[in-house]
């Protein structure tokens, strides 16, 4: 079967399926890819769908991919980004609140040996976690695999306004590819507890 790619507005080359698998960058056993109508429908059901960023590909799979997206609209989203080794580099989960907007309550992300060879997440060097809460409250850790320490910071009152985003489109996956998402500005003010 032919990869079905599409192309969306802002130019990213995407595809679609119910259930990624990142290991085999296709479909995982017992889904397929998806036509974008039937994406669409599923978005618009509220049925879970993946966005498979596929600029490289041939005309029957992917070859590499820069970032995949879960959905289940209008409840969740999580974004992962891959590095050149195709290992995941981050980690952004995204909560949709009661006035429809979403609010990203999680953010990992993972240090590797190198950038070449494909990891898992459990052969990460370093793990980078922050959870955020709506009351400006949030915890920071930092585990390092080789000692088996962890560094936890809690912290309240921060300003988390730069967590907030509108829903997009069907199809327009700008808000979801930016990598940078829930990374705080270095002079973001809160109160260590």
């Amino acid at each position: 079967m032919k990869l079905p790619v599409h192309e969306t507005e802002t130019g990213w080359v995407v595809a679609y399926t119910s259930q990624w698998a990142d290991v085999t960058y296709g479909p995982m056993p017992g889904h397929s890819w998806l036509t974008i109508e039937q994406a669409e429908s599923r978005f618009r059901a509220g049925e879970p769908l993946e966005v498979v960023e596929a600029h490289d590909h041939d005309d029957e799979k992917l070859l590499r991919c820069r970032w995949v997206v879960g959905i289940t609209h209008p409840g969740w989203a999580r974004a992962q980004f891959f590095n050149a080794g195709q290992s995941i580099m981050a980690s952004i989960s995204y909560e949709a609140m009661e006035d429809g907007r979403l609010f990203i309550c999680q953010r990992y992300d993972y240090t590797y040996p190198d950038q070449v060879n494909t990891y898992t997440q459990l052969d990460a060097t370093t793990i980078y976690g922050a959870y955020y809460k709506l009351d400006g409250t949030g915890v920071f850790e930092v585990h390092d695999t080789a000692t088996r320490q962890t560094m936890v910071t809690r912290f309240k009152d921060a300003d988390f306004s730069s967590l907030w985003f509108d829903w997009s489109e069907f199809g327009n996956w700008d808000v979801f590819a930016n990598p940078d998402n829930g990374t705080l500005p270095e002079d973001f003010a809160m109160t260590p507890l």
